[in-house]
């Protein structure tokens, strides 16, 4: 049917499916990043977990904490001052996810007044 109107399969592919599909990838792009930066189970089992400075580029020494790690470390403390710092961190990486998911919607109504 394409061809009949002078458009190859290529060129509709890449002229009206791509363009059609574009903003809804980069959404889902950005919201998958933002969804990683929140997963906490795979990151506390998998990963190398330090609350302490890094003392190396490599190594054992170069493990650092992460967010939901250090989230779930210090809230399981007995002790105030950690608690608020978990809080503190919690708080930290609602605003990331917040602010990629949010990015994410104005990429994406941009993208699409541009392309649509």
């Amino acid at each position: 049917m394409n061809i009949a109107l002078g458009a190859t399969k290529w060129s509709t592919t890449w002229n009206v499916t791509l363009r059609a599909a574009f903003p809804g990838l980069i959404t889902g792009i950005l919201l998958a990043i933002g969804r990683v930066m929140g997963e906490t189970a795979p990151l506390i089992f998998t990963a190398g977990n330090s609350l302490s400075v890094p003392t190396e580029l490599m190594g054992s020494g170069s493990w650092v904490a992460s967010m939901p790690y250090t989230i779930w470390a210090y809230i399981s403390d007995p002790r105030e001052y950690l608690q608020v710092k978990a809080h503190g961190t919690a708080l930290a990486l609602m605003i990331m996810v917040l602010t990629v998911d949010v990015v994410a919607n104005i990429i994406s109504r941009k993208v699409t007044r541009r392309l649509v």
